[in-house]
């Protein structure tokens, strides 16, 4: 079993409990060094994975520790940063976990391995005030948020912060009379904490069965801590504007619809976005499609303003945090870029990189956008925004002209006049090695006969999920809609 929902969402969801208000002191820790060590080690194929997962067991897991040692839960993980919810009893209790946390790093913050010695050092902000929850159901995906002023209000502390410090606003300060802080700005660096007992944390268990309607199947059954594979990330921002659940609702329908995996939906520190992964944790055909389709869908809900960066390469994809907490996503600088997009794009602008703009260009309509030097990156990146799909898209499928196997096409047109005359056509099964222009054959044939007189329908395999009758259940999911989460009746 995984912790990875919040045991709050889990409870309330339990009791048919889909919104509320609590009032809470938030923290917001950012890790510093985890990019470039992952990067790093992803050169150093599976060997460098099972490092860098290590690593995040041995840095997360006692920090994790800490939070729910003081009564507090982790409600969103962030990549190499996350944000903490204390229900306020004792602000002491979230000081001390800061201060525990920050100790925990000066110990354990340097790490060395056969690949080099990392230092990762944390940054800390803290606030207080009312956290709006919610839970938001769709047909297939149900997600969950945590909003409100203090969760924005930490992240601001934390980039005000310096490295291996923790940073408070002025709600925290006025609460705290007994603790000691110096004026840095307009927000104060902790020095000193009182005393505070902690206690050993306690861990809630979520069965497998109670994270279904959150999680996908091929997560919670996943054996592997993480891999290294090649990932699209799909960030979106949005604004909060009027019926702002209703229109998320409409962004999971679309996310289940074109195969993606909901990573997480965040109000922090670049706002109010969402993660969306294609290729992870299941490879399904045709990703650059899937994921275009998905942003031009998403950039067309009407009365809604999003901003999407998307970037392709490889990331390292697994489970980050503990036994207490933990999340299933991808990291890396591709993952970060695709976030940098996000922020830089103008309202209604999906912005891609070069790859993607490359090996879709015939496909897709796409313009260069910039040249920029983003946070974290040594040299300019090329950005392109996507505009749409081209109309002759099924045309640019193969390019230069197709040549010989008349025998075989006629053969194909032979199966087919017998379904015409309302006889049975058989199956044909086109067998040879890989690159001898299988797909090829098959696509000149359809495109050979009119297109009124035969519906086409794909039954597609998967290379990673081993599944019984899996290209069946596909497709009878993309046509019908149906998901292993509605009862049958609804399927």
């Amino acid at each position: 079993m995984k912790s990875l929902i919040p045991y709050f969402i889990h409870e309330n969801y339990q009791k048919n409990n889909f919104d509320g208000i609590i009032n809470a002191d938030v923290m917001f820790v950012d890790i510093s060094g985890f990019s470039a060590m992952t990067q790093n080690l992803m050169q150093n194929g599976n060997e460098g994975a099972e490092i860098l997962s290590e690593i995040i067991n041995d840095i997360f897991t006692p920090a994790i520790a800490e939070i729910y040692s003081q009564n507090g839960f982790i409600s969103t993980f962030a990549g190499d940063a996350f944000t903490a919810i204390f229900p306020t009893v004792k602000t002491n209790s979230i000081l001390l976990a800061a201060v525990m946390i920050q100790k925990k790093f000066r110990k354990i913050g340097t790490q060395n391995t056969k690949f080099g010695t990392f230092k990762l050092q944390a940054k800390i902000g803290i606030s207080s005030g009312n956290v709006n929850w919610r839970i938001i159901t769709s047909k297939a995906i149900i997600g969950y948020y945590f909003r409100g002023q203090p969760i924005n209000q930490a992240a601001i502390c934390e980039a005000e912060c310096k490295v291996g410090k923790i940073a408070v606003d002025q709600k925290i300060f006025e609460k705290c009379s007994t603790a000691e802080f110096s004026k840095m700005g307009k927000y104060y660096h902790l020095n000193k904490t009182p005393k505070f007992a902690s206690i050993s944390p306690k861990i809630k268990q979520i069965s497998d069965a109670d994270l279904q309607p959150f999680i996908l199947d091929s997560i919670i059954e996943l054996k592997s801590k993480g891999e290294f594979r090649n990932v699209l990330s799909c960030f979106i921002s949005f604004e909060n504007s009027a019926n702002l659940d209703e229109k998320i609702t409409k962004i999971l329908n679309l996310i289940y619809q074109h195969g993606g995996y909901l990573n997480k939906i965040d109000f922090g520190d670049k706002g109010a976005m969402m993660l969306v992964l294609f290729g992870a944790p299941i490879v399904k055909d045709k990703i650059y499609h899937r994921a275009f389709k998905f942003a031009l869908a998403v950039n067309g809900i009407k009365n809604f303003k999003t901003k999407i960066g998307m970037t392709y390469y490889t990331a390292f994809t697994g489970f980050i945090g503990s036994e207490l907490r933990c999340e299933y996503t991808a990291l890396g600088m591709s993952v970060n870029l695709a976030a940098r997009f996000m922020v830089f794009a103008k309202w209604n602008t999906i912005l891609i990189d070069r790859y993607l703009f490359r090996e879709n260009r015939r496909s897709y309509e796409i313009e260069f956008n910039n040249e920029t030097l983003f946070k974290g990156f040594d040299t300019k990146i090329s950005s392109y925004k996507l505009l749409k799909i081209k109309d002759n898209v099924q045309e640019n499928r193969f390019v230069g002209k197709f040549v010989g196997r008349k025998k075989e096409l006629n053969l194909l047109n032979k199966h087919l006049e017998k379904i015409k005359n309302s006889q049975f056509g058989g199956m044909i099964f086109v067998d040879g090695s890989a690159g001898i222009g299988k797909s090829r054959l098959v696509f000149e044939f359809e495109q050979s006969i009119p297109k009124i007189d035969f519906n086409w329908f794909n039954f597609p395999c998967d290379n990673i999920l081993s599944k019984s009758f899996y290209p069946v259940i596909y497709f009878l999911e993309q046509y019908f809609n149906q998901s292993e989460r509605l009862s049958k009746i609804e399927n």
